[in-house]
């Protein structure tokens, strides 16, 4: 029996949680088995150590090669041989040990979806994981870069012919079936989400307050979806403004399940994006037919269509992301066409099938030669 085999680095794949990469992961998975072939996903130790130490480091690929070496076993044993293997989210801090030595003793395609590479961590405390992941994109027969960022810092150690694009996707039918529950007129709802567990966000927090501030309270509400230690940080950011009236809402965390309905009740979205990957957040308020206004950090422009789906800035300069929010706050006609504009986008270029479909063209084409 031939099949393609997945395996997350980072986090085990997870639809249910509200955080970015366990849903990733579950997305990846889902577009790989809508190619049509068959797929397993076994359950093996994931690589990721976040803190730089090495011992950690030692133990996570002691324990990854050890369930490599059960799983080359039982797939024989099984007489099951993968013709791929696809490893999602390779990189300094979660290596991918396994997907090379599938493929050695195999010998089968091996595709690395969200690789990235950086040289600083050659030498210091993430030393052994750096070089694990040179040896996976190595290994691997295609790259497949979610953005222009990641493309630009894999081109030092591999050829252009193996790094691929593959942009950041979505489910979209969740987001555009919904049901649109604002009514014309009152104040515009903007709505934003970020989980609050970290500096970065609460700087993204923090400049939408101060975006806010020169705003007149009654022309917007704002919902905010998210939760975690920082919350009361959060919260003092937008307590001046709730002060002068402005309606603001702290829902919590929203279950990825219930983010179709907040995008639905919701006219703009809003998120600064500070330290972003890219974010699904972003393709799924287009989804649902929102424009986003989004400052320019690292891969948002990836998911962002600059004047097409909604309106980046850059991060140095907060005053234009804020009369950028003025602006779509109080122009309606051009916030309901980027709205359209966003949906439209999102639904030709960044839907599951077209990234199944994209998948299906790397694993018929083989290995490079």
């Amino acid at each position: 029996m031939t099949v393609t085999l997945y395996y997350s680095a980072i986090k085990r794949a997870d639809e249910s949680i509200a955080s970015g990469l366990p849903r990733i992961a579950s997305l990846m998975l889902r577009a790989l088995r809508q190619t049509g072939r068959p797929v397993i996903a076994p359950t093996l130790p994931t690589a990721y150590d976040p803190y730089g130490d090495p011992q950690t480091q030692a133990h996570l690929r002691d324990q990854a090669e050890k369930a490599a070496d059960a799983l080359i076993t039982e797939l024989r044993a099984n007489a099951i041989r993968p013709d791929a293997v696809v490893t999602y989210h390779s990189y300094y801090k979660s290596p991918d040990w396994i997907g090379p030595k599938l493929k050695a003793v195999f010998g089968c395609r091996y595709l690395v979806l969200e690789p990235s590479y950086a040289a600083k961590r050659e030498h210091g405390p993430w030393a052994l994981n750096y070089h694990g992941n040179l040896r996976a994109l190595q290994s691997a027969d295609y790259l497949c870069a979610a953005t222009l960022r990641d493309r630009q810092g894999l081109q030092p150690i591999a050829p252009l012919e193996k790094i691929i694009d593959f942009p950041p996707f979505i489910d979209v039918a969740p987001f555009a079936q919904v049901a649109r529950k604002r009514e014309a007129g009152g104040p515009v709802a903007i709505c934003t989400a970020g989980m609050m567990r970290d500096e970065r966000k609460a700087e993204s927090y923090a400049r939408l307050a101060a975006a806010l501030a020169g705003i007149e309270a009654s022309h917007y509400t704002l919902t905010i979806a998210g939760d975690g230690p920082l919350r009361p940080q959060v919260e003092r950011c937008f307590a001046d403004l709730k002060e002068s009236g402005a309606a603001i809402t702290f829902l919590g965390t929203v279950p990825p399940h219930r983010m179709p309905d907040l995008f639905a009740a919701s006219d703009l979205f809003a998120w600064p994006g500070v330290g972003e990957a890219y974010g699904l957040v972003y393709l799924e308020a287009q989804a649902a037919g929102l424009p986003v206004i989004a400052e320019a950090h690292k891969g948002v422009p990836s998911v962002v269509e600059h004047t097409v789906s909604g309106l980046l800035y850059d991060p140095d300069d907060p005053a234009e992301f804020a009369k950028g929010l003025q602006r779509l706050i109080e122009n309606n006609a051009e916030r309901h066409a980027l709205g359209r504009s966003a949906q439209a986008w999102v639904t030709a270029h960044r839907d599951i099938g077209a990234a199944a479909r994209r998948l299906e063209s790397l694993l018929s084409a083989g290995p490079r030669p």
